[in-house]
């Protein structure tokens, strides 16, 4: 797919197409698409060579020049995890201590990542407490400890602090004494060897889902609160229900695409984050937990549960979703 300079990813690349469309007219600072990113944001994000951001300079690229959102190439390199874009761009002048995102400047999201090395001695590079240190430890052990969800197509998920699956399931309209122990909806599905129950390798959805049950949904207490697996985790009116008095996260792992994390407070929504990108406030919890940023070795699905976590306290694991009993709600709450 071309862009509005008529470039693929591809093409972006190439120093020497680069510059053959510059000396023939191509515009080095056109806007680009609705929001407004430059010929060397398209380069830096295709992953083009230092060599390529050297050519656009050259022909008079600004390389503070920012989006709409108020991203710089500098930002988008580091974001990308494009080193060597990143080191042109320094050599040509661009300023890594300008506030790009929320607040955030390109060199200060570089000292969390692999780039760091690029900014950590630059004139005006901030400080970083041991403190802020190791909360980004922490929450990169949280990351790294659901690497596992990767692999989760079509899950729904809802961590709810501190009540028990009795009150949780309460919350759904439902009275305990109807929600049978039952197997984990898994675990069939693992045990079938010929079951693609992750990602069905034709279509993208999953072979098999909590939906070819007779429950509706499957409620459990962990350490922290309680968790709900299934399609009612993601229903409006019920995280509103359960999130009573308490705190609620819930995700929804599209099979299609992004998943996005929704948190509850008291009845209420309160903040809708997606994993895939970079926040739109200046909210600590999303930028440890690598929101946005492409260039840390961690899936999205992995950064929502770590994600929800932090922000419920309730923590599942692999083995856990797979083998441990659930109570099973009826899909008739009647």
């Amino acid at each position: 797919m071309s862009d509005a300079w008529g470039m693929t990813p591809l093409n972006w690349r190439d120093p020497a197409e680069v510059r053959r469309r510059l000396t023939t007219g191509a515009d080095p600072n056109a806007r680009l698409f609705a929001i407004r990113v430059t010929p060397l944001h398209e380069a830096v994000t295709s992953e083009a060579p230092g060599e390529v951001v050297d050519v656009l300079v050259t022909h008079g690229a600004d390389v503070d020049a920012a989006d709409a959102e108020g991203a710089t190439p500098l930002w988008e390199a580091v974001r990308w995890g494009n080193r060597s874009a990143a080191e042109a761009l320094l050599r040509a002048g661009a300023d890594p201590w300008r506030p790009a995102i929320a607040g955030r400047s390109p060199g200060r999201l570089g000292l969390d990542g692999p780039l760091a090395d690029l900014f950590a001695g630059l004139p005006g590079a901030p400080s970083i407490s041991v403190k802020e240190r190791d909360r980004q430890t922490r929450a990169d052990a949280l990351i790294a400890s659901y690497e596992w969800a990767g692999y989760w197509a079509g899950l729904d998920l809802a961590f709810v602090a501190d009540v028990d699956e009795d009150e949780l399931i309460r919350r759904l309209g439902v009275e305990p004494a109807r929600c049978p122990l039952t197997d984990s909806p898994f675990l069939g599905m693992v045990e079938d060897p010929h079951a693609d129950w992750a990602a069905d390798e034709d279509d993208g959805e999953p072979e098999y889902s909590p939906m070819d049950f007779d429950f509706e949904a499957w409620a459990a207490r962990r350490d922290g609160g309680a968790v709900l697996i299934g399609a009612a985790a993601s229903s409006d009116s019920l995280c509103a229900r359960m999130s009573v008095g308490t705190r609620l996260a819930t995700v929804f792992f599209n099979p299609k695409g992004s998943c996005y994390v929704y948190c509850w407070s008291d009845g209420r929504r309160v903040r809708q984050s997606e994993p895939a990108d970079y926040p739109a406030g200046p909210w600590p919890e999303e930028w440890l937990h690598r929101f946005g940023h492409h260039a840390h070795a961690s899936s999205h699905e992995a950064r929502a549960l770590a994600f929800m976590t932090a922000c419920t306290g309730v923590r599942i694991d692999e083995q856990w979703l797979i083998r441990a009993p659930k109570r099973g709600v009826p899909r008739s709450r009647a």
